[in-house]
């Protein structure tokens, strides 16, 4: 996740149940979040969750997502 925005990014990976996995606030600076969430425990529905550590803030951002 990336802006050019002064967004505070903040990224949730949830696994199908709703159980947080993984979480990145600031790891890539204060409007990146770089991967943290590498690998499934299992085959199944994930959730990324593309949000701003301080509720109600908007604006335009980039989400990667990759298959490596």
């Amino acid at each position: 996740m990336d802006s050019t925005l002064p967004l505070d990014a903040y990224l949730r990976f949830e696994d199908g149940k709703g159980k947080q996995l993984a979480e990145d606030d600031d790891g890539g600076g204060f409007s990146q979040c770089p991967p943290s969430f590498t690998q499934a425990p299992e085959d199944g529905v994930y959730r990324i969750i593309a949000t701003t550590f301080q509720g109600g803030a908007q604006g335009n951002f980039i989400l990667r997502v990759r298959d490596e």
